[in-house]
C-alpha cells in the first residue's frame, strides 16, 4: 500500500548524511505510474536507497539510487519482456524556483535540482518520477521479430526509399 514518505527537515537529513532504503511494488505507486499500459506486471519490485549529502558549496543533495527488474509490454509484438532499471541521480535541493533557476544558469557544470519548499520533500514522488524517467518511451525487445507484421509488410516498398537519392 502506498504511504506518504516525506522528509520534513531536508537540511537535517542531508547535513547528517542520513539514508533510507525502500522496496515498492509497482502497484504500490500512485496511479500516474501504476496505471501505465506499458507494464506487463504490477507485482514487480523497485528498490533502492535515498541518501542525504552536501556538496562542496554545502548545498543539500539527495542521492537517489533505484533498481529493479520489471516486465514491460513490447510495443512491436505486444508480448511481455524483462527490463532492468538501474538509475542513480544526485539532486541538489533548492528552497525556491528562483534559486534553482539561478543555479541552472550560473553554474558551469550540469546540475539537476529540485525545489524543497519549506525544507520538505516527498520522497515517493521522487521515486515515481525516476521510475517514469527510467522507462523507455516505446519499450520493445532488443531484437523483436513480429512475424505477423513481417507478413503484412513483405511486399510493401519502404515509403522512405524515395528520400535515399
Amino acid at each position: 500500500m502506498k504511504t506518504d514518505w516525506v522528509i520534513d527537515e531536508v537540511d537535517d537529513f542531508t547535513r547528517n548524511e542520513k539514508n533510507l532504503t525502500f522496496d515498492y511494488k509497482i502497484s504500490d505507486l500512485s496511479k500516474r505510474v501504476s496505471s501505465s499500459e506499458l507494464f506487463a506486471s504490477l507485482e514487480d519490485n523497485i528498490y533502492g536507497i535515498i541518501k542525504g549529502e552536501t556538496d562542496e558549496l554545502m548545498r543539500p543533495i539527495i542521492r537517489l539510487e533505484l533498481e529493479g527488474d520489471i516486465k514491460l509490454i513490447c510495443q512491436v509484438c505486444l508480448k511481455p519482456f524483462s527490463y532492468h532499471i538501474d538509475e542513480k541521480v544526485d539532486l541538489i535541493v533548492f528552497e525556491n524556483d528562483e534559486d534553482l533557476t539561478k543555479a541552472l544558469h550560473d553554474d558551469n557544470v550540469d546540475i539537476e535540482g529540485i525545489v524543497g519548499e519549506n525544507n520538505v520533500l516527498n520522497l515517493l514522488d521522487l521515486i515515481e518520477d525516476q521510475v517514469l524517467l527510467a522507462m523507455p518511451f516505446s519499450p520493445q525487445h532488443e531484437h523483436c521479430e513480429n512475424e505477423r507484421l513481417k507478413e503484412i509488410n513483405k511486399d510493401r516498398p519502404n515509403p522512405f526509399s524515395i528520400l535515399k537519392n
